[in-house]
């Protein structure tokens, strides 16, 4: 049984040879593009982190008058649904983005190595 790692090495041989010099042009481009992604991706995380910290602001000052008025509105309902629902969701993907973008920009040529055996291999 061949070992994974004969395996990609062999289809990246493979496609060396098919490509020739292209692939000298190609790896840059791919290194470039998961650099890139990685940097998209650290942008969506700071937007979704000053999302959460305005829900989380705007949530605090909205339970604050309500916590002195004593009353509650219908019209409200809907408004705190929202509000917890997207801070559950920017809890849960900001760390990912973050993490997933920071990776990318400090190793982007793993992540175009990734890409590329990913194809190969059909995924």
């Amino acid at each position: 049984m061949e070992k994974p790692m004969e395996r990609a090495l062999d289809l990246l041989a493979a496609l060396a040879a098919r490509l020739g010099t292209t692939a000298d042009h190609l790896w840059p481009v791919l290194v470039r593009q998961a650099f890139l992604h990685g940097v998209v991706l650290l942008v969506v995380g700071v937007l979704l982190g000053g999302g959460l910290l305005l829900v989380c602001r705007l949530s605090a000052r909205r339970s604050w008058e309500l916590g002195e008025k004593r009353e509650f509105s219908p019209q409200e309902g809907p408004l705190i649904a929202v509000a917890i629902v997207s801070g559950v969701v920017a809890t849960v993907l900001l760390p990912l983005t973050l993490a997933g973008g920071v990776l990318r920009v400090l190793n982007p040529e793993f992540y175009a190595l990734r890409y590329v055996l990913e194809a190969l291999a059909g995924k």
